[in-house]
């Protein structure tokens, strides 16, 4: 079936196939045993030993390579325990071998996938050499030890409400030509410093988090396009391409493509260095360098229905949810849901957190369609993760498999994407009119009172879904559905649905548009709790369907589920910056303005009063903290002015989205479609303001 990624065609999908999927799996006396043995690969002084679970394989043995993958150097059988581990032991002294995989043995049946003509390399895999093929066929690279230098390099320990992140795929930052970038597309391509993307327009731009689309080994190729001869008959993805990577093969091992030593070129055996390790690291530890904490987007409710990923030909039945007469459950709408309540899945996925917070020092994840993930997993994962750092950010995505969970997870103290600000500020869709605060209408018939939460952390004190502001992930774009600049460019009739985009000055903003991304940013950057915005939202970026040779029949169209395109519609085009350069100032401005400002990122329920106005729709509040106030107004109306009456003072303009009228003594009156920010000078130190 297509990606979905829209989450209300997820419930809508999900509630129908739920009915037929199997319950959470109880952990029984003989699984806890398990918990104590290290999986995979491990070393000791004299020893090296290879573990794999398998409850219903009937035997199980261990391939070795060298250069040939296709063919094994040699093979041993694998011993059980009674707690159904199978492991292999060797002296470590003489070992030589470069590679290794599993040849799995077992029971037939629907519940079953074993297949003992496959070699499966090891789940735990830390590094893989793989084919490049819809299958996936991979290896496991032997390596007893890291070789990566961190030096003084750790967390870096960012507060959640001192966040601002921009979400993007690491490839878009770089691959386009106008990046000018030596190394497109790659780990170290992204901190290459001579260059118009990557870790260049990041400091320019002031982030201080990125939150990577998914980097742990991925399906990256989907299956032949319209092959009648295949399991799966593809009718929708023309591409052969999951280019998001929402469809993890390895759950240790970081993605081969974006390695130097990874291509796409089909059937060939890549990565045979296992580079990626290392020059992801090396990405880390720059991006640290420079005062940027890294958020990694991690998928462990469900993998692809194409690829051969390990735990289907291990032991299906114990890793998947599993329809009554044994096919995989697809509630997740994206592939084969993974049971993550299963005791081995539920130790993989806390170990894999683990693993990437202590090999490759990440700063926090954002979770796939969590509202899948069993809660004891949550609060297992939360307990190790903040074991090893207090200040880790644990943010998910609070749909999926029919739920909407964000009230649960914020009970289990995990931040998630609060798509009720976002409906509210913009709207939902815009080929319906459905629009929101930035077009001049309270969206959904709501009131002020509502407005006045989401700008207060939308906490459960309002009816909200939050127990404090730091859980509420406030954004206006993500990687799914229309960029915000072309939700913008069809609710203004710059474009219909299914135009094609003719003209070259399309990408430019209107007056009309720039004023309503002004307001939109305002909002953004001045809501209580951590801030979130897409790549290229801050200059309106587009997402036309570029010209290819596959059967598209949209291109020149916009696009609002780019999942499966690996070209100019996804990659950042750095000329378009330009273009819209004075948007890209005002964020540049208002994450400044952020950054700098203790009140507004005060995330304390009575950290903020509000203002009212006779203009229902307009919104003033001061933050407070300590010694400093700030003051933001706003008025959305297309037509009507806002008059608020203001404590009186010494106001500083740090930031307009135009001209504001006169102000008469404590009365501020702003124009249609306006808002500002000041700060109180008689209460703060001018030198204390670090905004230029």
């Amino acid at each position: 079936m297509p990606v979905y990624r829209n989450h209300i065609l997820f419930l809508t999908l999900a509630l129908i196939m739920l009915i037929n999927c199997n319950g959470t799996k109880m952990m029984t006396k003989t699984d806890k045993t398990v918990m104590s043995k290290p999986m995979g690969l491990s070393a000791d002084e004299t020893n090296v030993h290879f573990r794999v679970f398998s409850k219903h394989a009937t035997s199980i043995e261990i391939a070795f390579f060298l250069d040939d993958l296709e063919t094994p150097a040699q093979t041993f059988p694998m011993s059980r325990s009674d707690d159904s581990i199978w492991t292999f032991s060797s002296e470590k002294n003489g070992f030589n071998w470069k590679y290794y995989a599993y040849r799995v043995s077992g029971p037939t049946g629907n519940e079953h996938e074993f297949d003992d003509t496959k070699f499966i390399a090891d789940p735990y895999s830390r590094s893989v050499v793989r084919k490049n093929n819809y299958l996936h066929p991979s290896r496991t690279i032997i390596d007893f030890e890291s070789s990566f230098n961190w030096e003084t390099d750790d967390f870096t320990r960012l507060k959640i409400e001192d966040a601002v992140i921009v979400e993007a795929h690491l490839k878009d930052l770089t691959y386009h030509p106008s990046a000018k970038n030596s190394k497109p597309g790659t780990y170290l391509g992204l901190v290459e410093s001579d260059q118009n993307g990557g870790i260049h327009h990041l400091k320019e731009l002031g982030v201080n988090t990125i939150e990577f689309l998914p980097l742990q080994d991925f399906g990256n190729i989907e299956i032949d396009y319209k092959n009648p001869e295949l399991s799966v008959f593809n009718t929708w993805n023309a591409y052969e391409k999951n280019h998001w990577g929402y469809m993890t093969t390895f759950f240790f091992a970081p993605e081969i493509s974006f390695a130097s030593d990874g291509n796409e070129t089909p059937q060939e055996w890549v990565g045979r260095d296992g580079k990626a390790i290392n020059e992801m690291k090396q990405m880390v530890k720059s991006l640290h360098e420079n005062g940027i904490s890294v958020i990694m987007d991690v998928v462990y409710n469900h993998v692809s229905q194409y690829d051969e990923n390990p735990y289907k030909f291990i032991d299906k039945s114990s890793y998947f949810n599993l329809n009554p007469d044994g096919s995989y459950c697809g509630t997740s709408g994206c592939g084969n849901d993974f049971n993550t309540a299963a005791p081995m899945s539920r130790r993989m996925i806390v170990e894999s957190i683990k693993y990437w917070m202590e090999e490759y020092h990440i700063d926090g994840f954002r979770f796939d369609l969590a509202a899948m993930i069993d809660s004891v997993t949550i609060d297992e994962i939360s307990k190790t993760a903040k074991n090893i750092n207090p200040d880790v950010m644990l943010i998910g995505e609070p749909w999926g498999g029919g739920k909407y969970n964000p009230k649960q997870l914020a009970n289990q103290n995990w931040a998630s994407w609060n798509d009720q600000f976002r409906n509210s500020i913009k709207g939902r869709w815009p080929e319906n009119k459905d629009y929101g605060f930035i077009f001049g209408q309270y969206w959904d018939n709501k009131n002020t009172k509502w407005y006045q939460s989401l700008f207060q952390g939308f906490t459960q004190k309002d009816n909200g879904l939050y127990k404090d502001a730091t859980q509420s992930i406030n954004y206006l774009e993500s990687h799914d559905d229309h960029t915000l600049g072309d939700f913008v460019r069809i609710a203004t009739g710059k474009i219909g649905l299914h135009d094609v985009v003719k003209t070259s000055d399309f990408i430019h903003l209107s007056d009309e548009e720039m004023t309503i991304h002004r307001l939109a940013a305002l909002a953004l950057f001045t809501a209580q709790g951590p801030v979130m915005f897409g790549e290229g939202q801050s200059w309106a970026r587009s997402k036309i369907i570029a010209q290819t040779d596959v059967d598209e029949p949209n291109m020149g169209q916009l696009d609002h589920n780019s999942y499966n395109k690996d070209n100019e519609t996804n990659w950042l085009n750095w000329d378009d910056k330009e273009t819209n350069i004075e948007l890209f100032k005002t964020y540049q401005t208002l994450i400044n303005i952020r950054n700098n400002s203790k009140a507004l990122r005060n995330p304390s329920y009575d950290a903020r009063i509000f203002i009212e106005s006779k203009n229902n729709l307009a919104l003033g509040f001061i933050a407070t903290k300590e010694d400093e106030k700030i003051l933001v107004l706003m008025n959305p109306s297309q037509k009507d002015k806002a008059e608020f009456a203001i404590e009186k003072g010494d106001w500083l303009l740090l930031y307009s989205t135009n001209e504001i009228d006169a102000w008469h003594k404590e009365t501020i009156t702003l124009p249609p479609q306006s808002g500002a920010i000041w700060i109180r000078v008689d209460a703060t130190s001018k030198d204390s303001i670090l905004l230029k």
